[in-house]
């Protein structure tokens, strides 16, 4: 009799701590549920941690957001913002969609323990929201995602591979044409002058922006993933990959077409 005890008192423990584990990990979902969420965000160069009340409909599992939500809420000056994507542990975490508040601008791409850090190529296709906006195609993409290491170069061994990529032959004339037909290598601009050059932080990187011409007058926009010592009126010689052409309006209240580049290699001249 005390063995069949035993044995009904293990039995019936066995079940409950089996019971228990299903319920405490069993994912479910649900709808609108008001949930607080604590996560990083980029202020500048730097992530700071904030806390936001709001509603998330999607998978739930040990009560916290976990696999595909949307979580809704507003910032501090009460627009609505929203992320949408991939959860892990109530961060966001994968590949997501989180709108800006501020601006129509969207972080589309990866999210890493609550904050965005795109890849390079996530990196351009944000930028491309910018003025002079573009679009990032698909062949551009996938070249900057195979040789994230030469844009920028920074070691003699990236340099090689920049060069050896690059078709001499490209002219800014067959560009202006057809950008489409010259997505997929690096082409080469000599005696470059630099009219204005912006920098700012952005997700963790300096990002250069800088407006140029060529000894032709032909205008470009060119993208910079770094700091570099180029300044308004200095002359530079470009490797880098078309992506798009594109325009913007200048202070004479005209147009400027521009051809949209990412920069590999900027040689400043002395």
């Amino acid at each position: 009799m005390k063995k069949l005890l035993t044995l009904l008192m293990a039995i019936a423990l066995t079940t409950c701590l089996v019971a228990c584990g299903e319920t405490a990990d069993k994912p479910k979902e649900v709808e609108n549920m008001e949930v607080t969420l604590t996560f990083p965000v980029w202020n500048g160069p730097n992530p700071v941690t904030i806390t936001r009340a709001g509603t998330y409909t999607g998978t739930m599992l040990n009560d916290l957001p976990n696999g595909i939500g949307k979580f809704e809420t507003q910032n501090e000056a009460g627009k609505p913002w929203y992320y949408e994507g991939e959860f892990k542990d109530g961060l966001f975490h994968g590949q997501g969609v989180q709108s800006n508040a501020d601006t129509e601008e969207l972080d589309v791409g990866t999210f890493v323990d609550g904050l965005f850090t795109p890849t390079k190529s996530e990196f351009y296709s944000y930028i491309s929201q910018f003025e002079p906006k573009f679009a990032l195609q698909e062949k551009s993409s996938a070249v900057i995602a195979a040789n994230d290491g030469i844009f920028p170069c920074t070691t003699e061994e990236a340099t090689t591979a920049a060069v050896a990529l690059t078709d001499f032959t490209v002219q800014h004339k067959q560009l202006s044409k057809s950008v489409d037909n010259y997505l997929e290598k690096l082409a080469r601009f000599q005696n470059m002058t630099a009219t204005q050059v912006f920098e700012e932080d952005l997700y963790g990187h300096k990002l250069t922006q800088i407006i140029a011409c060529d000894s032709d007058f032909n205008y470009f926009t060119v993208y910079f993933d770094g700091t570099i010592e180029l300044y308004d009126g200095d002359v530079f010689e470009l490797y880098g990959l078309p992506v798009a052409s594109s325009s913007f309006s200048n202070v004479g209240g005209g147009t400027t077409n521009v051809i949209v580049m990412v920069a590999s290699i900027i040689n400043v001249a002395k």
